[in-house]
């Protein structure tokens, strides 16, 4: 009887642990989509669109936290979503928010999702998201509209994804923005171009040559005994190939003539008895047995 009571035991605790984490499954897997919902595709796809920064993936969906900012003796408060809303209750839509901390609750869009642009330097250092469209300056800047512009920075000595600071409010009636700025490790682009690898496998065929000549020259001078310029390995063939070099160079280079030697002789003054050359049959003679 107590066996049988155990052993019910068992059964009830092993199916309420199947069903709490069934429907623990259930939440993680709705508040991944929930997640996945909450990212506007249009500026994902600008964020990520091609191989040069699809390492910002990382920041898609991420939400900053509460970020301080201080502009003509004001202080305001910030809410940065890179595509995604970091305020969807109270500014649906936009991806910053400004808070104003004086007390009066007052809030601002400052760059909207569903204009997002992106630009970067050809280097990959940085790039560069900006949301427009927020709202109206009141009585500035020509009362445009507002636009924020996040810089992701590349910088391989802060780890992690880093975080958002703000740098400026711009109110040039020519150039009004928000300007923010992160910087990390995440940033740096990883992709490798086909300079990149010639570069890698002309290092790695130099340093397979520098070993190999240092191995052929103990080689040489320990076990084989050279001295001097003989316990350079390959030294011969290093000689030929600078007589090919040599001769490529006479051949592409230098020109020696193709017409042959002109038969034409100098007429000897009449009157002449001594002549500093010899002439043709006197080299002749000289080269005659005696």
């Amino acid at each position: 009887h107590v066996f049988h009571r155990n052993s019910e035991s068992v059964v009830d605790l092993v199916f309420i642990m199947y069903k709490y984490g069934v429907l623990l499954v259930l939440v993680l897997s709705y508040v991944l989509l929930s997640a996945a919902r909450e990212l506007d595709s249009a500026c994902a796809k600008a964020l990520t669109h091609n191989n040069t920064h699809k390492h910002l993936k990382e920041y898609l969906g991420y939400v900053s936290g509460d970020i301080q900012g201080v502009h003509s003796d004001k202080t305001y408060r910030y809410k940065i979503g890179i595509c995604t809303e970091p305020d969807r209750d109270g500014k649906p839509g936009c991806a910053i928010v400004q808070y104003d901390t004086s007390g009066n609750g007052t809030s601002r869009c400052i760059g909207r999702l569903a204009n997002s642009q992106v630009a970067e330097t050809r280097d990959h250092v940085w790039t560069e998201l900006t949301y427009t469209n927020g709202d109206h300056y009141g009585s500035h800047c020509g009362k445009e509209d507002r636009k924020g512009r996040i810089i992701f920075l590349c910088d391989p000595l802060i780890p992690g994804k880093g975080h958002i600071e703000f740098l400026e409010e711009n109110r040039d009636d020519d150039l009004c923005y928000y300007l923010f700025v992160v910087a990390s490790q995440a940033v740096c682009s990883t992709s490798i171009s086909v300079g990149d690898i010639i570069l890698i496998i002309l290092a790695c065929l130099v340093v397979i040559w520098m070993i190999a000549m240092g191995i052929g020259f103990l080689y040489k001078r320990f076990i084989v005994g050279a001295k001097g310029w003989e316990q350079v390995p390959l030294l011969k063939y290093y000689r030929e190939f600078g007589n090919l070099e040599a001769d490529g160079c006479d051949l592409v280079c230098r020109s020696s003539g193709s017409t042959a030697p002109s038969r034409y002789k100098p007429t000897v003054p009449p009157f002449a008895t001594e002549t500093d050359e010899e002439t043709d049959e006197e080299k002749d003679d000289n080269l005659l047995p005696m």
